[in-house]
């Protein structure tokens, strides 16, 4: 379900940092369209965006996606956002922050010549590096509880998809996708035929 880049996770509740790694405010729901809730807190569309961003590069494509194809694709990076949404909530709601040498060792020296998506580059590794930091957190808190070392544990990707299936469990989640700038392709449940 998570890249590696995709794992760190969005903090875009309130680490969502203005630029350096500071945790900034809450997001004012009037400034950005609200995309979705947990546990009533506005997640932004302005965070999505930095996720997309981040995630959504269709520069190599020769020819763009035609709209259905992109609206399904659209739509994962979507799931995918909400997911790492829960992640970085649960790391907010436990005091996790990321401070600015954090971001630059997680990007590297290279910044992008372009300073919007430098800036949405690093408000999203920031989200990305505290639901790594909590995923860290979670997995070693579950290896201990079951007398395992961490070294013998599940895949970081399948212990991220079981973190965020505990939280889902835990958190009122409400999606807002009308306000997507696509139309919105819910995921087929399991066993169904593709469309």
């Amino acid at each position: 379900m998570f890249s590696r880049t995709a794992a760190g996770l969005a903090l875009a509740v309130s680490v969502a940092l203005a630029g350096c790694g500071a945790p900034g405010p809450r997001p004012d729901p009037a400034a950005s369209p609200v995309v979705a809730t947990i546990d009533g807190a506005p997640i932004p569309e302005s965070a999505f965006e930095d996720y997309l961003a981040v995630h959504l590069v269709q520069d190599g494509l020769e020819e763009p996606l035609p709209q259905g194809d992109d609206d399904r694709v659209r739509s994962r990076l979507f799931d995918d956002f909400v997911a790492e949404s829960l992640l970085v909530f649960e790391a907010d709601r436990r005091g996790v922050t990321i401070d600015d040498a954090e971001i630059r060792a997680w990007l590297g020296e290279e910044p992008d010549p372009e300073p919007a998506r430098e800036k949405a580059r690093r408000r999203q590794a920031a989200r990305e590096l505290a639901g790594q930091r909590l995923l860290d957190a979670w997995i070693r808190a579950e290896a201990k509880a079951h007398g395992e070392s961490p070294a013998q544990d599940v895949p970081a990707e399948m212990a991220s998809e079981r973190l965020v299936a505990a939280l889902r469990a835990k958190y009122k989640i409400e999606l807002h996708p009308e306000v997507l700038p696509f139309r919105y392709v819910p995921e087929d449940p399991p066993g169904s035929p593709p469309r």
